[in-house]
């Protein structure tokens, strides 16, 4: 709890003020979003092919929780049936064997080409510290 919750008297935090903990130790300042291409490592395989829905949910796990099988695999579960597409970006700590079958909207891989997802994308999950 400590690494999500922080711990000293200044803690600056990369989203409204809205949305985090209602401490004063707490500064929210604003995210720089450069409309700059930004590379990607070489090539991504991605299935294309997968994607057949015109909105895109991207979910990263990030650093605190992908090595958590059972809450990768919850929030695949969760997403299932619902009327987005769903790309699920896991890391490399888990399997997607490990996971099951996803459900039909939901494509669960290893890596994603973030940036290419990110122009489909109508929404970005993920805990922030990507």
């Amino acid at each position: 709890m400590r690494a999500v919750c922080g711990s000293s008297d200044l803690n600056i935090v990369y989203t409204s003020r809205y949305f985090r903990l209602a401490r004063k130790s707490f500064r929210s300042i604003p995210c720089s979003l450069d409309r700059r291409p930004f590379p990607e490592p070489a090539s991504v395989p991605f299935p294309w092919d997968k994607v057949r829905h015109p909105t895109v949910v991207l979910f990263f796990t990030g650093t605190l929780f992908n090595a958590d099988a059972t809450f990768i695999a919850n929030v695949s579960k969760h997403f299932g049936a619902r009327d987005f597409q769903v790309i699920m970006s896991i890391g490399a700590n888990v399997s997607a064997a490990e996971l099951g079958a996803p459900p039909l909207n939901v494509i669960v891989e290893a890596h994603c080409p973030a940036a290419e997802v990110l122009q489909r994308a109508s929404a970005f999950v993920t805990h922030a510290d990507e």
